[in-house]
């Protein structure tokens, strides 16, 4: 799979040039230029950073997405005030905007951070974004 056609055509990002993906089992990983050719040798590269999952579709990691896909202009969906908080507690909610959206995989941030990846889907007369933040990551204990 070509992943830097996939993100360009899916985010609108082009990726850097300095970096480079090893897929396996399923699983993309990135690295800088170089650092998996030493990897191989030393029989470590899964120990990389997780940027996808190859299925039936790709799903980026939330991490993938908080570095690499701050200026996406396409397939986001942006949240403000209490749907923020929402969101990342671990609620499926409305969208405030979506930006250039055909369904599926989104990026969702707020007005300034990129929050995660969320699975958007039209719900009778509206989107709803749902929620794929992973439990480990969720913000339970909110401060006011």
């Amino acid at each position: 799979m070509n992943i830097r056609k996939f993100v360009a055509d899916r985010y609108g990002v082009e990726l850097p040039d300095d970096i480079e993906f090893v897929e396996r089992a399923g699983k993309i990983r990135v690295a800088k230029k170089g650092a998996l050719d030493v990897a191989k040798e030393l029989g470590a590269e899964n120990n990389f950073i997780l940027f996808a999952r190859v299925d039936r579709d790709v799903k980026l990691t939330t991490n993938a997405m908080q570095i690499f896909l701050r200026d996406a202009t396409k397939n986001v969906v942006v949240l403000r005030g209490g749907k923020v908080r929402d969101f990342v507690s671990g609620f499926d909610v409305v969208p405030d905007e979506v930006i250039e959206c055909d369904g599926g995989y989104v990026v969702v941030r707020s007005d300034h951070d990129v929050l995660g990846c969320g699975f958007l889907k039209r719900s009778s007369d509206s989107w709803i974004v749902e929620n794929l933040i992973p439990k480990s990551r969720r913000v339970r204990n909110l401060i006011d």
